[in-house]
């Protein structure tokens, strides 16, 4: 399998970022600026880009993925840490401070300010880094992904209320024509022209039409519902009766000419732009880091560290000289013969006098402040075989992310092909749809001029019309349907969508 090719992950990391960071507010506050006139198919684009809540939550996920690397990228600098401890001992305990033994109760108080810095983890840690950069990558391509889709989904909503109206349209012209018809055939029956029975048939295919009006309205409210819904509108906000689309001139390719495209051409661009497969490659890539991670576990991790401490204790006392000096006895003289002491010639020497008092606590923070440098060197010996297992389920994921990204290819290449297929089907259908309406006009007129010199009966016409009407709503379906899968393939070649 191929990767794709990327540029440095540093800066791609930093485009992803601020393209996450930069607009924040907008994500988090939905866009709920309604148009003023008729939607257009941009303005729909923008509203549900801006609105959909799966496309908010695909946001959310690259933006956590952004700050977990910011955090992996962190875990690389010093770690700085203060702390202050207050306690109280009561009965016979040892100073923290003076390590006697006393009976009395003692408050005290620690100080520490300590500093780590990784020197060296065995890879753990700049490895972490890169697998969360790819993540964070594949997250804003899982993002792109959704936006594509949803780009796809407004668009057909909105063609299919484009195919609503068109049909709405062509069926009230069939009803006008009818009732033109059946008021030309009231003022012969009135004259003495023709049968009544011609009459009744002609008001029979009027119901029919009005029939066909109705299902044709139903179709057309389903269709703005559909496309309201894909934009997440409010109806308090926008009432259905209301909501109007812009009509623009849709740009149909000639049905007479083949696509001129092959499933493998179009797969052959589409790998190298569609999200879903630079979102595969990316955490192939994360896994195969994740597995140098678990691997660096095997090695010894070496860190520095640095502290200063101090500390208070009130039992704590200092020696305060009165300026006065005693004689005290030191010691004793020995005999020289016995090595025995001589108590009758004791050894003495001037000692100030003074009293004791508690030491306050500025002198003791400056008394005990101590400070301390270190290296601690961890080699990892026998921890139940955790690496290990690590490493083993670092690989099996490996394979299972390497699966997922061939599934992607050949998903993707499926669905060109099906694509590819269908838009070249839709195209003989309309095709096809049209060289029958433009053959059945042409009845139908000739069918409307016999009918109106009483020479073809009202049952004949209307099975013509009826004829007509069908052709020109399968030409219609057929046209969108043809327009849509035209469409499909533009947005797997990169192009944007245009009407």
């Amino acid at each position: 399998m191929r990767l794709l090719p990327f540029p440095s992950l540093r800066r791609l990391v930093a485009v992803v970022a601020a393209a996450l960071t930069l607009p924040a507010a907008h994500a988090q506050t939905p866009n709920t600026a309604i148009p003023a006139g008729p939607w257009t198919i941009g303005g729909a684009l923008d509203y549900a880009l801006a609105n959909n809540l799966g496309l908010r939550g695909s946001d959310l996920t690259a933006r956590l993925d952004v700050a977990t690397l910011g955090q992996s990228r962190a875990a690389l600098l010093p770690t700085l840490n203060a702390s202050a401890t207050q306690n109280y001992q009561f009965g016979t305990s040892v100073d923290p401070v003076t390590y006697e033994f006393v009976n009395q109760t003692i408050r005290s108080n620690n100080f520490n300010l300590n500093a780590n810095l990784p020197i060296y983890q065995g890879g753990v840690l700049r490895n972490t880094v890169k697998r969360n950069q790819l993540t964070a990558l594949a997250s804003a391509q899982d993002f792109e992904k959704a936006r594509t889709d949803l780009v796809l989904n407004v668009a057909q909503a909105y063609l299919q209320v484009l195919l609503g109206r068109e049909a709405l349209r062509a069926a009230e012209a069939q009803r006008t024509t009818t009732q033109g018809q059946l008021s030309l055939a009231e003022k012969r029956l009135a004259a003495g022209a023709i049968a009544e029975s011609n009459v009744l048939d002609v008001r029979a295919q009027l119901a029919t039409e009005d029939f066909n009006v109705v299902t044709a309205q139903n179709t057309l409210i389903n269709a703005v519902l559909t496309l309201e819904q894909q934009l997440n509108l409010d109806p308090a906000q926008v009432a259905p009766e209301s909501f109007q689309i812009a009509e623009p001139s849709v740009t149909v390719a000639a049905p007479d000419a083949p696509i001129d495209l092959t499933a493998q051409q179009v797969y052959e661009v589409a790998a190298l732009t569609r999200p879903e497969l630079r979102a595969a490659d990316l955490r192939l890539q994360a896994a195969m880091r994740s597995l140098d991670v678990a691997r660096g576990n095997y090695h010894p991790r070496l860190s520095f560290g640095a502290g200063l401490y101090s500390g208070y204790s009130n039992q704590r006392s200092s020696f305060i000289p009165n300026g006065d000096t005693v004689l005290r006895p030191v010691g004793f003289l020995l005999d020289p013969t016995t090595g025995k002491p001589i108590f009758t010639a004791p050894v003495a020497t001037f000692q100030p006098s003074g009293t004791f008092a508690p030491t306050n606590f500025s002198n003791q923070l400056k008394d005990n402040f101590g400070k301390q440098v270190g290296f601690t060197l961890q080699i990892p010996i026998l921890n139940g075989f955790q690496t290990r297992t690590q490493v083993t389920r670092a690989k099996l994921q490996l394979e299972q992310t390497r699966l997922q990204a061939d599934q992607a290819r050949l998903t993707l290449r499926q669905d060109i092909e099906r694509a590819v297929t269908s838009a070249e089907a839709a195209r003989r259908r309309f095709a096809a749809a049209t060289r029958q309406r433009e053959a059945l006009d042409l009845s139908l007129r000739n069918a409307d001029v016999r009918f109106q010199n009483g020479l073809l009966n009202a049952t004949d016409h209307n099975q013509i019309k009826n004829n007509r009407a069908r052709a020109e709503a399968d030409q219609i379906q057929a046209k969108y349907d043809f327009v849509f899968k035209r469409k499909v393939l533009d947005l797997y070649m990169g192009k944007p969508l245009e009407l």
